[in-house]
């Protein structure tokens, strides 16, 4: 075993052990038991660390978990935690210590999280954000709220901002088609990537989310959320509350964020550092986001089938609040 799985696996077992001395029902389990602990806010924009610093947390290679910094329960800190939604997890980004876990090898729809992995994969093709290219028809999806028609000319720049910052899922295709592949040519670069990425239990059937096909768990939505948020442009993108652009004929178009968090104010010193919403029918109203404190301690968490839009961002904040609340980094 090497010292960082050593490592790991010592966390987790001080963790599991805390809990099971501490918390009657495991957090694994834990739907049973009362809410604790207040509520956190969120910002308008990421954390302000200086860029090269910040870009210098975010390698966007393939490394291993950061075997120097150790998470462990704050002693007698953890209270007793209740996320309404059907699975939910939190981990510490930059060792990976699970800090909630609920259902969260369960595999469900995942709607328009889905967007992440076309904007990683977009970025990939090292395209021309200045390109010009023209709806067709053939891009038009149904659902969601749509910006762009057939015979608008936008430049992919739009398109990328479209699919991260109002969840369009017309754009998400035009954006796709724009690199000169067909929906299963791409379709199938994402699963090659989710792939690569060890998402075992992640498929994609399409391109926007609207496919009840495109399902994963909790534990994969996580790794997808690390790998894609470590792109800064996606990064910088899905945290655009309001997004602005014309397209070639001189119509203006004023697009607004899915994302609620995003107009809430700092509290506690906890900021957003980016997000995606997903939501269909069948997936219900999900959220994973990526969240920072004043010492740069980095969560990731995610609510997967929520019942309402309000839910989604209101178990995310408990969540993430419960979450710096009750362990400390060393």
């Amino acid at each position: 075993m090497t010292l960082p799985a050593a490592l790991g696996f010592f966390v987790t077992s001080i963790v599991a052990n805390f809990f099971s001395a501490n918390i009657a029902v495991p957090p694994a389990d834990a739907s049973n038991l009362p809410t604790g602990g207040r509520v956190l806010g969120a910002i308008e924009q990421a954390y302000s660390l200086p860029s090269d610093d910040y870009v210098a947390f975010y390698p966007e290679n393939n490394l291993p978990p950061i075997a120097d910094k150790i998470v462990i329960p704050k002693p007698g800190a953890i209270s007793a935690l209740t996320v309404v939604a059907s699975s939910s997890m939190a981990i510490d980004r930059d060792s990976g210590a699970v800090l909630w876990t609920a259902n969260a090898d369960e595999a469900r729809p995942i709607a328009s999280i889905t967007k992440l992995m076309t904007a990683l994969v977009f970025l990939n093709s090292n395209p021309n954000m200045d390109k010009i290219y023209e709806l067709q028809k053939e891009d038009v999806r149904v659902g969601g709220k749509s910006y762009i028609y057939p015979g608008d000319q936008v430049r992919t720049r739009d398109l990328f901002y479209l699919t991260l910052v109002g969840s369009d899922n017309t754009a998400a295709v035009a954006l796709a088609r724009s690199l000169g592949l067909t929906e299963a040519e791409f379709v199938e670069k994402m699963n090659v990537q989710a792939k690569q990425f060890g998402l075992l239990d992640t498929k994609f059937e399409d391109i926007s989310g609207l496919s009840d096909g495109n399902v994963s768990t909790a534990r994969d939505v996580l790794t997808l959320a690390k790998k894609c948020l470590a792109k800064q442009q996606i990064r910088d993108t899905t945290i655009e509350q309001n997004y602005e652009f014309s397209t070639q004929e001189g119509r203006a178009v004023q697009v607004r964020s899915t994302d609620a968090l995003l107009s809430v104010f700092p509290v506690d010193g906890i900021n957003i550092v980016g997000g995606k919403t997903g939501h269909t029918d069948k997936a219900g109203y999900c959220f994973v986001g990526e969240f920072v404190n004043q010492a740069g301690r980095k969560i990731i968490s995610v609510v997967m089938g929520a019942d309402s839009d309000q839910d989604r961002f209101g178990q995310t904040k408990k969540l993430v609040k419960w979450a710096y609340d009750s362990f400390s980094w060393q």
